[in-house]
């Protein structure tokens, strides 16, 4: 009798007497120099450099044990093919004022989507080799960008602060000269840029830190730079014809925008207890300040937050007056402007850009702590979105 079973097969196939070969598997060496994340999933990194395949689509941080200096990013595509050299005749790298500059253009190139130019990047530097101030901003928003995804932000942030410093110097003086198209494009981009940085400079989302709870002069100078954007628009109107970036400003208008710029738009689009708060019957001397904003708000809210509508809803900025009388107002903190820019941060909360979500969420939450204390809840209308 058998020590062990016996198994038998059974098949209905003509029989072979012969054994299939064993096919052993061919050895492999482990790899140990996949990403952190990667090793802390227990999963196979592609070891894509700067940012692996894997934490590219989860839009995660990637790094590597191995590159504790390096700078840490979220995204890496293949660079645009350029007709010039992006790192030649731009200077020597200052290393000296954190991530040097080689490494800031290098990171424009493979993770960051400029707004407006999409990760053609190669257009904005080559006139930023012409117009400083443009580079200046350009290497700015890529620190900021780098220093938003990386594990050791330090480098990033000095290079944030020091190529924002150079950028408002040299603009002040550009704007200063005469326009013409070159310049015109320059000035303009450099703005928008601007306006981004404007909301990703914050370092949290600590509602303490809000405008709203600040004595400082210029608490609101991230909004007065805002709208300046609108009156370099008006001044440059003559040159777009000519431009090579400024018409991207002049998108074709869906029935929707083009309903709401129409000055006979009526009042019914905003709900009735908003036009009672605002003042919007025409006896409150201050309610015009609110109208067009005020509809703004009111039509925003049933516009869907996918990626392309962030350029609709921050036209809000461009609804406000261009005599800065809300922004005083804001400034005054009369509750009827920080009501109605709270709720504009409450609908741009919908989204969750890298630049976008810290500063927002930390100004919205600060109103409504805001609003809360100053009284009974009911007695402004609610800014939750």
């Amino acid at each position: 009798m058998a020590d062990g079973p016996d198994f038998r097969v059974l098949s209905f196939g003509n029989g072979c007497d012969s054994v299939r070969p064993y096919l052993k598997r061919k050895p492999y060496a482990r790899s140990r120099t996949g990403c952190l994340a990667c090793k802390q999933r227990r999963v196979k990194c592609d070891e894509g450099r700067p940012c692996c395949d894997r934490c590219l689509r989860l839009d995660s941080p990637c790094s590597y044990a191995s590159d504790s200096s390096r700078a840490v990013v979220v995204a890496s595509q293949p660079a645009p093919a350029l007709t010039f050299d992006p790192l030649a005749s731009l200077g020597p790298s200052q290393s000296q004022y954190g991530t040097p500059r080689a490494l800031l253009l290098r990171h424009l190139f493979n993770s960051l989507a400029l707004p407006m130019s999409g990760r053609n990047a190669a257009p904005l530097l080559a006139l930023g080799q012409s117009q400083t101030y443009l580079l200046n901003v350009v290497l700015a928003i890529a620190a900021s960008h780098m220093r938003h995804h990386c594990v050791s932000n330090q480098p990033s942030r000095v290079a944030e602060r020091f190529w924002m410093s150079q950028a408002c110097a040299n603009f002040r003086t550009a704007l200063a000269q005469p326009l013409n198209s070159q310049t015109a494009d320059a000035i303009i981009m450099t703005s928008l840029i601007f306006s981004v940085l404007c909301f990703s400079t914050v370092e949290d989302d600590d509602s303490a830190n809000s405008w709203i709870f600040s004595s400082e002069p210029d608490r609101l100078a991230w909004l007065s730079l805002q709208l300046g954007f609108r009156p370099l628009l008006v001044a440059t109107v003559a040159f777009r014809s000519r431009s090579g970036l400024l018409h991207v400003f002049d998108p074709p208008q869906s029935v929707e925008i083009g309903f709401l710029r129409d000055d006979a738009l009526p009042l019914s689009i905003i709900p009735h207890h908003w036009r009672v708060l605002l003042g919007l019957d025409d006896r409150d001397p201050d309610g015009h300040v609110f109208h067009d904003p005020a509809r703004m708000a009111a039509h925003l809210r049933h516009v869907e937050p996918v990626h392309q509508a962030i350029l609709h809803y921050s036209e809000f900025v461009d609804t406000l007056d261009m005599e800065l009388r809300f922004r005083d107002m804001l400034e005054k903190e009369d509750e009827r402007a920080v009501w109605l820019f709270g709720y504009w941060l409450g609908l741009m909360n919908r989204f969750s850009f890298w630049w976008l979500r810290m500063r927002v969420r930390m100004e919205w939450n600060a109103i409504r702590i805001w609003l809360d204390r100053r009284g009974p809840s009911g007695q402004n209308p609610r800014i939750e979105c």
